[in-house]
């Protein structure tokens, strides 16, 4: 059979693919919305880790990792700083001019009424920026919970849009909890700290951070000699009744929990529970004093998290990526939902290596960094494609993950605020609030009406490798195959064209053209199958079985398929080969394709559901979806040998 060309390249990958497609992953996608030449498949890490290569292997080492982040600090504390390295005093005329930075200049509204400016005037006297020291004593501390720092302690959500109540112009970022903190001045009415991070200043509340007895400590706190590294993108811990600071704590991606010992945890029960099945980790409370308390805390080991950080490899970077997918977009982390760089910042913290916080700070990180300002289309176009997925790339105000390139489009993943779109007799885009987190190619348009591609300034890559581009291809692919066709350049479904027309399975429409748009016969499908499957040609036999076929220069493909019990007719004595074949025709016969291929029906199930995403349409169906679904099909029962 056909599918039997695939050879044994990678089984871990093979394996994740496998397990993915199997749980039928795809059914969810039948009525998700895309972006435009996005195809459902395109939302899973899967689809773009089996199209890269080496995407287990390694790229840095802890010890290389730690070095990195030794140069990110390099860039300077506007970007980023070693915490444990914090003064213990600062000088308290510069922090007054920072603080002091906060001057609104443009209306602003508080759920679509204009905030009066008597209001900022109270909020500047808060600042208390006055009753800074020459030199500032430093207290440290740590985040109890998730907690958004502000430029301004200014507790509500604050637009420049009378109608955008979801985006708050002083919101700087998101600490996660047991986010260590220098704290550096308290507001004049105790219920706010200006604070640094390792790469960000704000207010945050004050009731959201623990205060350490000593610096001492509070360095020791940033090492621990084992930890819990939170890889979901997020969960809560369970309700508590003993301790309500733990109960129903949000635990976001990137978070970092110093694991208990067995003597901390003594075999007793915690919380009223004993710790089988789960790990023991320490989490940060404030007692009534204000002050610093690790309590023991439950964390089944069925949640998403890793000991360690996670080793980084492309396929982690993708599968990290990923798991924010379809989320909101908030700007600075407003509602608790991530920007554009804080979806990088986290992705990249599971691994250890600490961004700095804005777009500007993470396209200087150090690596390949390729400067793509002054390049044509032609020229981004291939700088970008020879990337390795996972990299960064940043145009004025955004930055994204890139995931590879199919056909002529390259295709990204990020958390993007606006975007723009083509109007009608209009140079103009019309500018959408996009506030979500997405897959779409570089052909996306902003508000500017640029295309991303052409507004592309910077691409890093973390370490650096080869610029040389290389080609696509599945985990199981053995030769590198080239598109004979002049007019599928635009398809999301190129790979697949290349790849059963390389095999002979699926013909152009002449040697140049596929056609890809063109509707597909059930004779033509017919023939489709029985190259994928390599069944004899059978003429007589379709003959005998259908009346309609005499004659018919495609008659032996159909009477192998009937053979096969792939196809039936869909009367009596009649196979129709000329009639257009319809999206639930060709759903039920790759049912019956299975039926005959896989001999657990569960199986053969799941693997409908993830071929069958993207039939859900009515009508004909295209040349190139024929060739998506049965490229699908083949490689799921390759992955089955």
């Amino acid at each position: 059979m056909k599918y039997i060309r695939f050879a044994k390249k990678s089984m871990l990958v093979i394996v994740l693919v496998m397990i993915i497609s199997l749980l039928g992953a795809g059914a969810a996608w039948a009525d998700v919305y895309n972006a435009k030449n996005v195809i459902s498949d395109m939302n899973s890490a899967a689809y773009w880790i089996i199209k890269a290569q080496n995407t287990s292997t390694v790229l840095l080492t802890a010890a290389e990792i730690q070095a990195l982040n030794n140069k990110i600090y390099g860039l300077g504390a506007t970007y980023a700083r070693d915490m444990t390295k914090y003064p213990e005093t600062v000088n308290g005329d510069a922090l007054a001019d920072e603080i002091d930075a906060f001057a609104p200049d443009k209306k602003l509204y508080d759920e679509g009424s204009l905030v009066d400016e008597d209001y900022f005037d109270d909020i500047h006297d808060n600042m208390d920026a006055g009753g800074l020291n020459s030199e500032q004593e430093v207290e440290w501390g740590v985040c109890v919970k998730n907690t958004a720092m502000k430029s301004a302690p200014i507790p509500k959500i604050l637009s420049d849009e009378a109608d955008d109540w979801a985006y708050d112009d002083f919101q700087n970022s998101t600490l996660l909890v047991n986010e260590p903190v220098a704290i550096l001045h308290e507001s004049d009415d105790g219920e706010w700290y200006w604070v640094a991070m390792y790469n960000c200043n704000g207010w945050v509340k004050a009731s959201d951070v623990a205060k350490c007895n000593s610096h001492s400590q509070w360095v020791s706190l940033q090492n621990p000699t084992s930890f819990l590294m939170v890889t979901a993108n997020e969960f809560q811990l369970d309700a508590n009744i003993y301790t309500t600071s733990l109960s129903e704590l949000t635990l976001s991606m990137g978070t970092k929990l110093p694991l208990a010992t067995m003597a901390d945890a003594d075999g007793s029960s915690i919380d009223g529970r004993l710790p089988y099945g789960n790990y023991v980790v320490k989490i940060p409370t404030r007692d009534s004093n204000g002050l610093l308390e690790y309590k023991l805390a439950l964390i089944p080991m069925s949640k998403d998290v890793h000991v360690g950080y996670l080793p980084y490899t492309t396929a982690n970077v993708l599968n990290q990526a990923f798991k924010m997918l379809g989320d909101r977009y908030g700007w600075g982390g407003t509602l608790a939902a991530r920007d554009c760089s804080m979806f990088t910042m986290d992705i990249y913290r599971t691994f250890g290596i600490n961004l700095p916080r804005n777009t500007t700070g993470q396209a200087k990180t150090p690596g390949k960094i390729t400067d793509l300002t002054a390049m044509n289309t032609a020229a981004k176009t291939t700088a970008i494609a020879g990337l390795r997925p996972g990299s960064l790339l940043q145009m004025p105000g955004h930055i994204m993950i890139y995931l590879g390139k199919v056909g002529d489009r390259l295709y990204v993943i990020s958390a993007a605020g606006t975007i723009g779109v083509a109007q009608t007799g209009s140079a103009t885009p019309a500018v959408i609030k996009a506030r979500g987190t997405f897959v779409n190619d570089l052909t996306m348009l902003r508000s500017t009406g640029a295309t991303w591609l052409d507004s592309m300034t910077t691409a890093v890559e973390i370490p650096a490798t080869s610029s040389t581009p290389t080609t696509p291809t599945t985990p199981t692919e053995v030769e590198v195959v080239k598109n004979p066709f002049n007019d599928i350049g635009n398809s999301p479904y190129y790979d697949s064209i290349v790849r059963l027309a390389a095999d002979g399975v699926i013909n152009g429409r002449t040697a140049t053209t596929f056609a890809p748009a063109d509707k597909i016969t059930r004779g033509e499908f017919a023939t489709v199958l029985s190259r994928a499957f390599n069944l004899e040609q059978d003429k007589a036999y379709a003959e005998s079985m259908f009346k309609d076929v005499k004659n018919y220069p495609l008659a032996g493909y159909v009477g192998a398929v009937a053979k096969a019990k792939f196809m039936t007719g869909i009367a009596t004595n009649l196979f129709t080969p000329k009639a257009q074949l319809s999206y639930k025709d060709t759903k039920a016969m790759l049912w019956k394709v299975l039926n005959q291929e896989v001999s657990d029906s569960a199986t053969a199930e799941s693997i409908l559901e993830s071929v069958g995403a993207d039939l859900a349409g009515t009508g004909a169906i295209s040349r190139e979806e024929i060739a998506h679904a049965v490229d699908e099909l083949l490689q799921s029962l390759a992955q089955l040998q």
